[in-house]
C-alpha cells in the first residue's frame, strides 16, 4: 500500500514539474520576428497606396487648371487666419483633395510607426529576464504615453474612452513574465492589449476603405476628360487614346485590389495577434504566411503600377 502511495505521489510530482516547465520554458521569438515583419511589410504597402492617391490626386488637380477645369487661380492663393495661433497659421480656403490624403498619410504613418513599436517590444519582452524589467516598463510606459497621445488625435476608441498599446494592466503581466517567463504572463500581455490592436486594426482598415472612394473619384474625374478628348480627337488619334483608357482601367482595378489587400490585412494582424496570445501557452504555431504574402504582392504591384503609370504619363504628353 505504502509503496503504491509513493508511486502515485512520484507521478503527481512530475506531472506538476513537467507543468510546471511548460509554463516557463523560454519561448522562442520566431513567431514574434514573422509578425513583426508582417506589419512592416503591411505598414510599407498601405504608404505606397496613398503615396500612390495622393500623385493622382494631384495631378488630376492641375489638369482642373491646364485643361479647362472648375478650378480658379484663387484656389491657389493661402489665407492666414486670426484668433489663437495666429501668427503661425495658414490655410488654402478650399483645400484640394491631396491635402486631405496627405494628411491621411501622416496619420497612418504615425499608426504604423506605433504597432511597429509595439512589435518590437514584444520581441525585446520575449528574450527579456529580470535583469531587463526596469527597460521594459520603461519602453512599455512610452509606449503608452505615445499611442495614447495617437489614439487621442486620430479618434481610436474602444467604447467611448481612447485606447493605448500597453495599458497599465499589460505593463505589470510584462514584469511579471521577465520575473518568472511563466507563460500565461505573456498572453496577459497580449490579452490586454488585444482591444488597442483591433481598435488601431480598424483605423488602417478604414483608411484603406476611404482610399479605395478617393481612387473611384479620381478615375471618374480622369474619364471625364477622356471622354471630351476622345470626342474631339481625329479619327486616327482615337486608337491610341483607347489604349489609354483601357490601361486606365487596368491600373484602377490593381489599386483597389491592393487596397482591398490592405484593409483585410489590418484587420488579419488583428486576428493574429489574438492567435498569438494563444499559441504563447498551447504552443501551436500561427499561420503568417497570408500577411507576408499580401505584403509581398502589394510592393510588387505598386511596382508595377508606377511602372505603367509613368508610362501613361508619358503617352498622354504626346
Amino acid at each position: 500500500m505504502l509503496n503504491r502511495a509513493c508511486h502515485i505521489l512520484s507521478v503527481v510530482l512530475l506531472a506538476a514539474f513537467a507543468a510546471g516547465c511548460a509554463t516557463t520554458a523560454p519561448i522562442k521569438t520566431d513567431k514574434f520576428v514573422a509578425y513583426h515583419d508582417a506589419v512592416e511589410t503591411l505598414s510599407a504597402g498601405s504608404a505606397e497606396a496613398l503615396a500612390y492617391e495622393r500623385e493622382w490626386t494631384y495631378r488630376n488637380y492641375l489638369a482642373q487648371f491646364t485643361e479647362g477645369g472648375a478650378a480658379s487661380p484663387a484656389d491657389l492663393i493661402l489665407d492666414f487666419p486670426t484668433g489663437p495661433g495666429a501668427p503661425f497659421a495658414s490655410a488654402l480656403p478650399d483645400a484640394p483633395q491631396y491635402m486631405t490624403i496627405r494628411d491621411t498619410e501622416t496619420r497612418l504613418a504615425e499608426l504604423n510607426t506605433l504597432f511597429s513599436d509595439y512589435t518590437l517590444l514584444l520581441m525585446d519582452l520575449t528574450g527579456a529576464d529580470a535583469k531587463d524589467a526596469d527597460r521594459i516598463r520603461s519602453l512599455g510606459e512610452s509606449l503608452n504615453k505615445n499611442s495614447l497621445s495617437a489614439a487621442q488625435a486620430l479618434g481610436v476608441q474602444a467604447g467611448a474612452k481612447p485606447v493605448a498599446l500597453f495599458s497599465a494592466a499589460a505593463t505589470a503581466a510584462a514584469q511579471a513574465y521577465v520575473n518568472h517567463h511563466r507563460r500565461e504572463s505573456l498572453q496577459a500581455v497580449l490579452r490586454d492589449n488585444q482591444p488597442a490592436v483591433d481598435a488601431f486594426a480598424r483605423l488602417g482598415a478604414d483608411a484603406a476603405s476611404i482610399s479605395a472612394v478617393g481612387i473611384k473619384t479620381e478615375y471618374q474625374n480622369d474619364t471625364k476628360r477622356w471622354v471630351d478628348r476622345y470626342a474631339k480627337a481625329a479619327a486616327s488619334k482615337r486608337p491610341k487614346l483607347i489604349e489609354e483608357q483601357l490601361a486606365l482601367d487596368e491600373r484602377t482595378v490593381a489599386q483597389l485590389d491592393a487596397l482591398r489587400k490592405i484593409h483585410d490585412g489590418y484587420l488579419l494582424l488583428a486576428r493574429k495577434h489574438a492567435e498569438l496570445a494563444t499559441s504563447v501557452v498551447t504552443g501551436n504555431a500561427v499561420d503568417l504566411r497570408r500577411l507576408i504574402d499580401n505584403g509581398r504582392q502589394l510592393r510588387d504591384l505598386y511596382k508595377r503600377l508606377r511602372a505603367t503609370g509613368e508610362a501613361a504619363s508619358d503617352a498622354h504628353k504626346e
